[in-house]
């Protein structure tokens, strides 16, 4: 959270080039926890990439039918469950582009990248990550046998 600050700072700074253009920051896994990751929420002119832990589960935004009467209660907010460590739990992509990329040592792997809109993580009650749906871009490289190269 001690980033989470100064980036505030930057943001709201008006001398600073990033308080009116676009700006773009990357960070680690532990810059995609739901704490920061909403705290950056408030900047509109911020893009926020960070790379998720293999072992995170996210969900799809729940879409209520336009048929479908209201009922009383707490609103529903997450669809599909979406396993980083099961594919099976994985919905069609929005989008998907394969290549192939040879490593120094001459090693070939395929590379997959998907990309799946409107995605959540959830959070807590201060922490409300439900109202800051994201795309989720998975980027695999897989060897010869179609295996993950790396988590």
């Amino acid at each position: 959270m001690v980033g989470a600050a100064q980036v505030d700072m930057l943001m709201h700074d008006p001398a600073s080039a990033l308080a009116d253009d676009w700006t773009v920051q990357v960070g680690d896994t532990a810059y995609s926890k739901p704490a920061y990751l909403h705290s950056s929420a408030k900047h509109d002119n911020l893009v926020t990439i960070a790379r998720a832990r293999s072992n995170r589960v996210f969900y799809r935004c729940f879409v209520s039918e336009a048929s479908a009467h209201k009922s009383s209660g707490h609103p529903r907010w997450y669809a599909d469950r979406f396993d980083l460590q099961e594919p099976s739990t994985w919905h069609e992509p929005d989008a998907a582009v394969e290549t192939t990329h040879v490593w120094r040592r001459g090693h070939t792997y395929q590379v997959k990248i998907e990309i799946w809109r409107d995605m959540l993580m959830t959070g807590k009650r201060t922490i409300p990550m439900h109202k800051h749906p994201f795309p989720l871009v998975p980027v695999r490289f897989l060897d010869e046998e179609d295996t993950p190269v790396f988590q």
